[in-house]
């Protein structure tokens, strides 16, 4: 299980510097909840109002829950936008499971979530889902991706495949119609 919790710290660093500005952040806190026996939710709230909830995830597999990491993305070029907030939740088995939860957080505070992304991280460079912002490498103006990266054996990234393309506009996002598109790294 040491191993494991130390190949995981490895792959959420990775994942921070392929998403480049996301940090970790503790500006928010987490309360789990259980039924009595299990665990079955990771709420999140701010630090300085732990009262008021600003997100609720469902814990999927209680046995295998490893742990929360909260990050940050403050200069993402989405208008509107003051920051975007990434909590993973992580469960360690032989390999670990990731389920991301992305929320941009507006000017009066307001939480949009983005569709949840999971990812398999095991002791090999695997490509990993993603979103990509505007004023992070690859970000389009006025969109967000949602796009897969792959790494080589130095853990660099080789090539971004965008998967999907969302518009955004007056604190909404949109599906758009996307072709496939990959970037190589030079």
């Amino acid at each position: 299980m040491k191993k494991l919790s130390i190949l995981l710290t490895i792959f959420l660093s990775l994942g921070s510097l392929t998403a480049q500005d996301f940090v970790e952040t503790k500006a928010y806190t987490t309360i789990l909840e259980s039924n009595g026996e299990v665990l079955t939710k990771v709420s999140l709230v701010g630090k300085e109002d732990p009262v008021n909830m600003v997100a609720s995830m469902t814990i999927t597999d209680p046995d295998i829950f490893d742990g929360v990491y909260i990050s940050t993305l403050k200069n993402n070029g989405l208008e509107g936008i003051k920051e975007v907030l990434k909590v993973e939740l992580a469960y360690g088995a032989c390999c670990t499971g990731v389920q991301a939860y992305y929320f941009t957080v507006s000017e009066e505070n307001v939480l949009t979530a983005l569709p949840m992304l999971e990812n398999i991280y095991c002791e090999k460079p695997g490509p990993i889902t993603q979103y990509i912002f505007p004023n992070q490498e690859y970000g389009q103006q006025g969109k967000i991706l949602r796009a897969q990266s792959s790494f080589n054996k130095e853990f660099k990234i080789d090539y971004v495949s965008l998967e999907k393309s969302y518009s955004w506009t007056q604190n909404t996002f949109f599906a758009e119609e996307t072709y496939a598109q990959t970037f190589n790294k030079p």
